[in-house]
């Protein structure tokens, strides 16, 4: 595979030795911008570079500087031109109870985990730290490409305590954001697309249409070893998600129209949907017995 590029923006004081090393090449080719005084205007003017992702590494709050805002953002991601193969992470906030912890450990684990992932989705291996998973970490990631949605959720389910279990359930969710969301592919469109084998070339079709390929899913994230909680919307027209809260006879042996109902029976101990569909505020609990 070649080199993946990248952005990396951090108010964070990391000698550029650490960050080679984290970022190793020939995996990754890097370009780092190290300011406290990083401004949105200068993140505009890099997202019109080819980059593969982006990473902004802060310890501000979601609402004190306006480019960490996800809505904010993504208004402007509009207006700018980024491949759709860019993914983009933000890192508000990653505090560790861990003496051992390092940033350049945790961002070496981060970026490992990116490139495994793109290397063979399907049989990508979590790799469980104890000091990682004793960490909280708070941010906003986005995307629009079936492909970054699988390491998207491979990714962030890796930060977690119970990652096989939270990867299926964001695997459902950022598809639905994608799918049914972003593109207006409704149930009924997919499931014929699915049985005549199409439903692929018609996600990718969708992504060059002018009416859907500016769309992004953005989720907001908190995974700390005991809950991790995903605030996840889509720019489309929302749907009528109590139809599919539990799969019903006429759909059992349906090859789709079930992922809301796995991820509540599989992933996720909270599921929520808020207005018209398009915005699911999911979350799963590690430590149970805090919360009865």
């Amino acid at each position: 595979m070649n080199c993946l590029k990248a952005l990396l923006v951090t108010v964070h004081s990391m000698e550029r030795k650490i960050i080679d090393d984290a970022f190793e090449a020939p995996r990754w080719c890097i370009k780092v911008i190290q300011s406290d005084q990083f401004s949105f205007v200068d993140l505009v003017h890099y997202m019109d570079a080819d980059y593969d992702w982006i990473f902004i590494d802060t310890h501000f709050e979601e609402d004190s500087v306006q480019y960490l805002n996800p809505d904010y953002l993504m208004l402007h991601l509009q207006k700018n031109t980024i491949h759709k193969g860019c993914g983009i992470i933000v890192f508000n906030s990653v505090v560790s109870e861990s003496v051992d912890f390092s940033r350049q450990m945790f961002f070496s684990t981060f970026a490992q985990s990116i490139y495994s992932a793109y290397s063979d989705p399907e049989s990508f291996a979590f790799s469980q730290s104890d000091i990682l998973c004793s960490t909280e970490y708070r941010g906003v990631v986005y995307f629009q490409t079936p492909l970054l949605a699988k390491i998207m959720s491979l990714v962030l389910a890796n930060l977690s305590k119970d990652p096989d279990r939270l990867e299926l359930g964001l695997w459902e969710m950022f598809m639905n954001g994608i799918e049914h969301g972003n593109l207006g592919i409704d149930h009924d469109l997919k499931k014929n697309q699915v049985h005549s084998d199409n439903m692929d070339d018609l996600v990718q079709h969708r992504l060059k249409v002018r009416d859907y390929k500016d769309r992004f899913v953005n989720a907001s994230y908190i995974i700390n070893p005991k809950r991790a909680t995903f605030d996840i919307k889509d720019e489309g027209d929302g749907f009528d998600w109590l139809k599919f809260w539990e799969i019903d006879n006429s759909r059992m042996l349906d090859r789709c129209g079930r992922g809301i109902a796995l991820s509540r029976l599989m992933a996720f101990d909270h599921i929520t949907y808020l207005g018209k569909g398009n915005n699911v505020i999911c979350s799963s609990d590690f430590e149970k017995e805090d919360f009865e």
